[in-house]
C-alpha cells in the first residue's frame, strides 16, 4: 500500500489503549475542544504483527450474534485497527477535538477473508476533510494486509458540527443528515450518531415489510460491547456519564448494531464483502428496535428502525459477490 509522499508514516510497536486515549482526551477537553484547522495531519499510523486471536473473536460474535467460524466477520477488522484512529484524532495537531466526533458513516470492502490466527497490518490515516452542511466531514481510512496483500480496507466517515459548515450549494448532504429535526451533538461521541429531541418522524411509508427481526436490547448492552471492544465511551455505559454526552440514557455503539445487522441476514460471511453503512438516530438504551431487510441481487438492504418503524437508527447494504459463507 503505497503513501502519498508527503506522509509521515508512524510505525507503533502495538496497538494503543483506548481507555488511555480517552481519559487523555476528556482531562484536556477544557483547552482543546473549541481547537479548528482546515489540514488533516499528513501521518499515516502503522503496527504490524497483529494477530487476530481467537477467544477474542468469539468473544466478539457472540456479542453480535454472528456463528462461529475461523473467518472473522466483516465488521471485526474495524474493531482491531480503531485504537489507531483514536489515538489519530487524539493527536493534539488534529484539528478537531476527539470529543464531540460524530461517527455517520461506515464504507467496508473485504477483498478475502481474514481467519483467526492471521497476522496482520494496519495502516491508519485521516483524508478528506470538507465542508458539510451541519459543519464539516473527514473520512478514517483503514488498510489492513496479510503476507504484504491487501485484504481489507475500510472508510470511517465523521462529522464535527459547527459553525465552519457551508449554508449554501457549497455543503455536501449525505452522512450526517438526518430523517428529522431538531439534532444536536453529542458531546463525546465517536461511534454513532448525535441525540436526537423526541420529535416524531413520518412512518415508513406504504407497503412496508413487516420487519424480519425485533430486538430487544438491555440497558447494559453498552458496557457487554465495551468489554469487548475496549470502546468505554462514557455515552454507552451508563445513564450518568451519557449525560455528560447529552444523552438521557447510554446509547448503542453504532459499530454494534450495524454487526447486529450484518450477523442477522449472513451469519458467517466470508470471501469478497462490500459493506456500506449510514447511521441515524442514536438507540438509547434499553430498547426494542426492528430490523427491515431487502434481497439484492447480490446481498441486502436493510434499515434498523425503532419499534413504532417512525425513526430510522441506521440503514445499509451488504453485497457478497461470491455468495460465501463461512
Amino acid at each position: 500500500m503505497a503513501d502519498t509522499p508527503r506522509d509521515d508514516v508512524v510505525e507503533l510497536p502495538a496497538l494503543p489503549g483506548l481507555g488511555r486515549l480517552y481519559a487523555r482526551s476528556l482531562a484536556g477537553l477544557a483547552g482543546l475542544a473549541g481547537r479548528s484547522g482546515d489540514t488533516l495531519p499528513e501521518r499515516t499510523l502503522v503496527v504490524s504483527d497483529v494477530v487476530v486471536d481467537r477467544r477474542h473473536v468469539a468473544d466478539y460474535t457472540a456479542v453480535c450474534g454472528f456463528g462461529l467460524a475461523d473467518a472473522v466477520p466483516p465488521t471485526y477488522p474495524h474493531l482491531l485497527a480503531f485504537p489507531l484512529a483514536v489515538q489519530l484524532m487524539a493527536a493534539r495537531d488534529f484539528p478537531f477535538a476527539l470529543p464531540g466526533l460524530v461517527h455517520v458513516a461506515q464504507h467496508v470492502h473485504q477483498r478475502t477473508s481474514i481467519r483467526v490466527g492471521d497476522r496482520l497490518e494496519l495502516r491508519v490515516r485521516a483524508r478528506h476533510l470538507r465542508p458539510h452542511r451541519r459543519g464539516r466531514q473527514f473520512d478514517v481510512l483503514v488498510e489492513i494486509e496479510r503476507d504484504g496483500e491487501p485484504v481489507w480496507n475500510a472508510s470511517s466517515t465523521y462529522l464535527r458540527r459547527g459553525s465552519t459548515g457551508t449554508d449554501g450549494p457549497g455543503g455536501t448532504d449525505g452522512p450526517g443528515d438526518t430523517d428529522g429535526p431538531g439534532r444536536t451533538e453529542g458531546a463525546t461521541s465517536t461511534d454513532g450518531p448525535a441525540p436526537a429531541d423526541t420529535t416524531s418522524e413520518p412512518g415508513p411509508a406504504d407497503g412496508t415489510p413487516p420487519p424480519t427481526a425485533v430486538w430487544r436490547l438491555e440497558g447494559g448492552l453498552g458496557r457487554r460491547y465495551a468489554a469487548v471492544s475496549g470502546d468505554r465511551n462514557p455515552i454507552h455505559l451508563h445513564p450518568l456519564t451519557a449525560r455528560l454526552g447529552g444523552f438521557s440514557r447510554p446509547i448503542a455503539h453504532g459499530m454494534w448494531t450495524a454487526a447486529r445487522c450484518v450477523a442477522a441476514v449472513a451469519e458467517r460471511p466470508a470471501g469478497p464483502v462490500r459493506l456500506d453503512v449510514d447511521f441515524r438516530q442514536p438507540v438509547l438504551l434499553p430498547a426494542t428496535v426492528a430490523l427491515h431487510t431487502t434481497r439484492t441481487d447480490d446481498g441486502w438492504r436493510f434499515t434498523l428502525r425503532d419499534r413504532s418503524g417512525r425513526r430510522r437508527h441506521l440503514t445499509g447494504s451488504l453485497a457478497l459477490p461470491s455468495g460465501a459463507s463461512a
